[in-house]
């Protein structure tokens, strides 16, 4: 990613006093083509967020001890255009990460102990 670009998604991502940037330094590649630069910061306790509906329908909270938690984590395959595509899945109560963004919460794991 260049550094134009990376200064463009800073711009974007206007961060409120109660979060803290700890890192945006790797980028994620997907299948589709899209480059995902993931941002990890800390979020001061009370922090409400104001969603973009036409982005996101709902967000909820994982403690990320349990995220981190590598039992937690399952590797799937699908037939995908003729293809075997492979991703990461995490449940959480009822809620079911995958994809992208569990890929993303894996490579997390894989820089933090590893």
């Amino acid at each position: 990613m260049s550094i134009r670009a990376l200064r463009l998604s800073a711009r974007r991502w206007r961060k409120p006093a109660s979060i803290a940037r700890i890192s945006n330094r790797w980028v994620i590649s997907t299948t589709l083509g899209y480059r995902i630069v993931p941002v990890i910061a800390r979020v001061k306790p009370g922090f409400h967020l104001r969603l973009n509906k036409a982005e996101v329908d709902a967000t909820f909270e994982v403690p990320l001890a349990f995220l981190m938690d590598q039992t937690n984590v399952q590797r799937h395959s699908r037939e995908w255009q003729g293809m075997t595509r492979h991703y990461y899945a995490i449940t959480f109560g009822e809620r079911y990460i995958w994809g992208v963004t569990a890929g993303i919460l894996r490579n997390l794991y894989d820089r933090i102990y590893r």
